[in-house]
């Protein structure tokens, strides 16, 4: 009676401990075994190295150098014809471009202001029917221009100006000739085209629908009408981190038909302004 009362008691119990264990082996068995480490690749990083100049939409972008210039200037009347001319003179030019709001989105992200300013001294050869005299001439330059530029894809970006140019050529005092003064409304477009991970490409155009002469004016007429137009082709290098360094080639081109008799008494001038200009400057952009 004892033992049957014993084993009783036990059988519960032993009855417990088999379902536990073998709960536990079942879960046991359900427990996904580790897997095995696999070293993460290393993440891409981007230096400044291998960012070409425009492609990552720079905040300020800095240059100093100088321009190599020749200018050449015809005078064309029913009375008497003029030519003007220059030999390869050099300027110093400064310029920057700031877009406060670069990287936010939305329009402002891309507006900017743009501006340069060149100054440089030459002796200007002018011939008036056989007569030559040298005269020397300050050239200076400024240009003030609002900016809006936008990324057509990671090679290509391009950019619109509109602003004022104000470019003189002043003559030293003299008994025969007074010195030639723009004042234009300019509108111009580029592109940056990125040519290899150091170097770009960049070219564009620039017109100058409203132009005015100032005093000079008056020498050749009392009304004039004035068109310009300049090209421009450019090549960067990246040196190292924002440094970099630029050439390039810009043709400038004055048209001016006047009418009336100004301080020379010459009817019907049409004259014609070219600059050539090779430009070679360091910049640093951020």
């Amino acid at each position: 009676m004892a033992s049957l009362l014993t084993m009783r008691a036990v059988a519960p119990l032993a009855i417990c401990a088999v379902i536990s264990l073998g709960t536990a082996s079942l879960g046991w068995a359900q427990v996904p075994e580790p897997e095995p480490l696999i070293p993460e690749e290393d993440a891409p990083t981007t230096t400044r190295d291998t960012v070409v100049a425009g492609r990552d939409g720079d905040m300020v972008n800095a240059r100093v150098g100088v321009t190599f210039n020749q200018r050449s200037f015809t005078l064309d009347s029913t009375d008497a014809g003029l030519e003007l001319g220059s030999s390869l003179y050099p300027t110093l030019h400064i310029g920057a471009e700031v877009f406060p709001f670069n990287g936010d989105e939305g329009f402002l992200g891309n507006v900017g202001l743009v501006g340069s300013f060149a100054r440089g001294v030459d002796t200007t050869a002018i011939d008036e029917g056989g007569v030559l005299r040298k005269v020397p001439t300050r050239h200076s330059q400024l240009d003030l221009a609002v900016a809006w530029r936008h990324k057509l894809a990671d090679s290509l970006w391009i950019q619109a100006d509109t602003g004022l140019l104000l470019l003189d050529f002043v003559l030293a005092a003299n008994d025969f000739y007074s010195s030639t003064t723009y004042r234009a409304w300019q509108i111009s477009t580029r592109g940056v085209y990125t040519i290899s991970p150091r170097f770009d490409l960049q070219g564009g155009i620039q017109i100058f629908p409203l132009v005015g002469l100032g005093a000079s004016e008056a020498e050749f007429g009392t009304g004039s009408s004035t068109f310009g137009a300049s090209g421009h082709i450019s090549v960067q290098a990246s040196v190292v981190a924002g440094l970099y360094v630029h050439a390039g080639y810009q043709l400038r081109a004055f048209s001016s038909s006047f009418t009336g008799q100004g301080d020379r008494e010459l009817d019907a001038v049409v004259t014609t302004d070219i600059l050539h200009s090779l430009s070679l400057w360091t910049g640093y952009r951020f």
